[in-house]
């Protein structure tokens, strides 16, 4: 969150952001757009994407999954951790 949070701060120093104006350039107005949605729909979309790609679900791994989740929960009731 540290980064995550100073991004949109440095954009706008770079954009010529100035507290003390009533009314901000277009070049502020467009960053301030650019990080309320441009920049996290890119991140969730490339974020899905790489989940997607790489976590395929198919539905004998979710018969799998669910036929083991039982005897796990089991084993780990009964002390049994492996």
């Amino acid at each position: 969150m540290g980064i995550g949070g100073s991004i949109p701060g440095y954009l706008l120093a770079l954009a010529g952001y100035n507290s003390a104006l009533e009314v901000q350039n277009g070049t502020v107005n467009t960053v301030i757009i650019l990080c309320a949605i441009v920049i996290p729909a890119c991140t969730y979309l490339i974020g899905a994407t790489i989940f997607g790609l790489n976590y395929p679900q198919t539905k004998e791994k979710l018969v799998e999954m669910h036929d083991t989740l039982p005897a796990r929960h089991d084993e780990r009731e009964s002390g049994n951790l492996t």
